[in-house]
């Protein structure tokens, strides 16, 4: 999932590991080839199946859905920069009986987030 792109380069992943990384492109500037460096790696999390950045009002907040039983919705904060941390889990919520697959941030950039 790419953030906004007025945050910068930055690409967040989410697996099966329960891990979900922060990505950032490191620009170099001696002219050798820019590169994509891990700056952050968020553990301690069930498996997790989708994640998406809140609206940009918002800042760097992602959510982040995991599939246990039930099945779990987490909010987390990024500091905003070069660096992305740290990185800290600011809430978790039991949302569905049965473990979750998808979220997705309320289109008119409000504060509600569908899970299913």
């Amino acid at each position: 999932m790419w953030a906004e792109p007025s945050f910068g380069p930055i690409l967040v992943t989410c697996s099966a590991d329960k891990t979900i990384k922060f990505i950032a492109e490191e620009k170099n500037y001696s002219g050798a080839e820019d590169k994509w460096v891990i700056k952050s790696v968020v553990t301690g999390l069930k498996e997790c199946t989708d994640i998406k950045f809140a609206p940009k009002r918002f800042g760097l907040l992602l959510a982040a859905c995991q599939r246990d039983d039930p099945g779990t919705l987490a909010i987390l904060s990024a500091a905003s920069g070069v660096e992305l941390d740290p990185v800290t889990i600011k809430a978790q919520s039991k949302v569905t009986q049965w473990g979750s697959n998808c979220l997705d941030w309320d289109s008119d950039g409000g504060e509600m987030i569908a899970v299913g």
